[in-house]
């Protein structure tokens, strides 16, 4: 399982190579598993805010824009996409 959450969040990374659990001794390895705790959390509410760099200059978000939209990853051009929409509200 931690193999498996480990590729998904490194192949976001790309084109960085991808780390594994291999690269790490297995005694530290034996270590760290020992320390992971599993759980489950139930929702009963969420509360949440956008924050989209409002309160930047315009250029510093015009950045953060560009650098998101550059990102392998869906998520951060989601993003991008938020901020500019932001822009022309």
């Amino acid at each position: 399982m931690l193999a498996a959450l480990s590729r998904v969040h490194e192949e976001t990374l790309s084109p960085k190579p991808v780390w594994t659990l291999d690269k790490v001794p297995e005694a530290s390895l034996a270590a760290m598993l020992g320390s992971i705790v599993a759980f489950e959390i139930e929702v009963s509410r969420l509360e949440a805010k956008q924050k989209l760099s409002q309160n930047r200059s315009a250029a510093d978000r015009g950045g953060v824009m560009r650098a998101l939209n550059e990102q392998a990853n869906e998520g951060g051009r989601a993003v991008a996409r938020l901020m500019a929409e932001q822009e022309s509200a």
